[in-house]
């Protein structure tokens, strides 16, 4: 058998429909519903207005650049990625999108000291590994990704504004923003002003009085800070702490108010409450029009971090390609506000669903779109469209869309593997919407590892093996290079060979 859908392909050749005259496009879908956002400073879903249509101004918070990032913080990159998606391909809006990097803060200071490196070789490095996991992701480029460090003079002078205006007040340790003089504090995100209690829990807040205060300056701190990260500032020599970057940065890329600010709901208080004031007693009045939050991606019954050292990076939780597409469907097609649990199964269900996709896909090769039809097979296509954009424009409730796209893969499916006519219109029109929902979901690409180890067989090897290069990748970091080889000889075991090249470890059968 030369086609695994031998009467499609017959059909295919024979059909009267594909003629060069046939349009190429579907007729255009009725206008999607207004689009509706939670936000979390009114706890309410309201319409998304924009300030200035058609263009958005949207900031997101990005890692600290200390470490890899885990696939717990990727939820929220994937989530800023899905919101763009809507807002451009939905709504045709331009989104112009800023999302920094920490590069300079306790973590990163400690991490310079124990690997003996200067600030800028540690934040370079994982700034690289950050961006190429972004793009293994299918996530949309971001317009800017600014390095706090580059914005130390707008941050000085944010500061000596709040002093002169009474919100900022200098002791032994920097300069700090008084909460007591902001009669708003604990109102502009968390709208629960009781929860604004005194916390140890970040080096940020204030360590020697029952105050919310939080640093905005920290002076030097001799046999403890490194030289690439102190600055000889109006302040006194030292370094910004966390909240002013966001402040200092959103400020001076996309101006005095921001239509959409996001982040994972840890960040809501006191990371973004403290962003909010800042701006505010700045001068920035109502900064930030709408606040979007993503729950965590869980382990068990706790979340992901690396202080529970319970995370797992990209590479290591998806060593191929179709595994790291999986994850990205498994986060962008459930519902962004809830908590996300991570196991092994839901992973590999998830990519098995990518596989599916692709696998309908390979079999609509050479179908073009064409005008027009009263079959079941079309009229349920022109209704799986109209959940899907009424799902996406009720705050993002994808697992409805989700399951508005598969209503089409079952009924494509099934059409696909006829005995007698298929309906090549339909096919037609779910291959268009199909790919009208991916401009979305975004899971039809094939990402950069795929690409390099293209033709090797390496989509064959099973899961065991990719975990056990990942381990032997982890090794000869480590300079353990009897670990490494050992590992190579369990690969061998399994029927590998691991081939080391220029571009990287490949796999070859033994």
């Amino acid at each position: 058998m030369l086609s695994p859908f031998p009467n499609l392909l017959t059909f295919l050749l024979l059909s009267p429909f594909l003629s060069p005259t046939s349009p190429l496009s579907l007729p255009p879908p009725s206008p999607p519903p207004p689009l509706k956002l939670f936000s979390t400073s009114t706890s309410t879903l309201s319409p998304f207005t924009p300030l200035t249509p058609p263009t958005i101004k949207m900031y997101t918070c990005g890692p600290t650049v200390y470490a890899p990032a885990h696939i717990g913080n990727f939820r929220a990159f994937l989530t800023y990625d899905l919101l763009k998606r809507v807002l451009i391909h939905v709504y045709n809006f331009k989104v112009e999108h800023v999302l920094n990097l920490t590069d300079v803060d306790d973590k990163i200071i400690k991490a310079c000291r124990e690997q003996g490196i200067c600030r800028e070789e540690l934040t370079g490095k994982y700034t690289e590994i950050f961006k190429k996991d972004l793009n293994n992701l299918n996530i949309i480029p971001a317009t800017s990704y600014p390095l706090a460090t580059d914005y130390i003079d707008e941050m000085v002078e944010m500061i000596l504004e709040l002093k002169e205006k009474g919100y900022a007040y200098e002791t032994e340790e920097g300069w700090w923003y008084d909460v007591s003089k902001d009669k708003d504090y604990g109102s502009r995100v968390t709208q629960n002003r009781e929860i604004i209690t005194p916390t140890d829990s970040t080096s940020d807040s204030a360590s020697a009085s029952e105050s919310a205060d939080f640093a905005l300056w920290k002076f030097e701190k001799p046999n403890i800070d490194v030289p690439s990260a102190l600055w000889d500032t109006p302040l006194g020599r030292g370094r910004p702490g966390w909240h002013i970057e966001c402040s200092a940065i959103s400020l001076k890329e996309l101006g005095p108010k921001i239509d959409l600010h996001m982040g994972g709901v840890d960040l809501t208080f006191p990371h973004h409450e403290n962003e909010a004031a800042q701006c505010e007693s700045y001068g920035c009045g109502n900064w930030c029009g709408c606040w979007l939050h993503n729950g965590f991606v869980n382990i068990g019954k706790e979340k992901m971090s690396k202080s529970l050292n319970n995370f797992k990076t990209l590479d290591n939780s998806c060593p191929t390609g179709t595994r790291k597409r999986g994850y990205r469907w498994m986060v962008v097609s459930s519902y962004y506000r809830s908590s996300l649990t991570y196991t092994e199964e839901s992973l590999s269900a998830a990519e098995g669903a990518v596989k599916r996709v692709d696998k309908l896909m390979k079999s609509l090769e050479g179908i073009e779109v064409t005008q027009g039809s009263d079959s079941e097979l079309s009229k349920l296509v022109s209704s799986a469209r109209q959940i899907f954009l009424i799902a996406v424009s009720d705050d993002l409730k994808m697992p409805r869309a989700a399951a508005a796209m598969f209503d089409i893969v079952k009924a494509s499916e099934k059409e696909v593997r006829k005995d007698d006519e298929v309906d090549v219109v339909g096919l037609g029109w779910a291959k268009s919407c199909l790919l009208e929902f991916d401009s979305v979901f975004g899971i039809l690409y094939t990402p950069e590892e795929d690409e390099i180890a293209e033709g090797s067989g390496e989509e064959e090897a099973g899961e065991d093996v990719w975990k056990l290069v990942e381990e032997r990748k982890e090794a000869k970091k480590e300079k353990d290079w009897g670990r490494a080889d050992a590992i190579r000889d369990e690969i061998k075991k399994l029927g590998w060979v691991v081939v080391d090249g220029k571009d990287g470890a490949k796999l070859e059968k033994a």
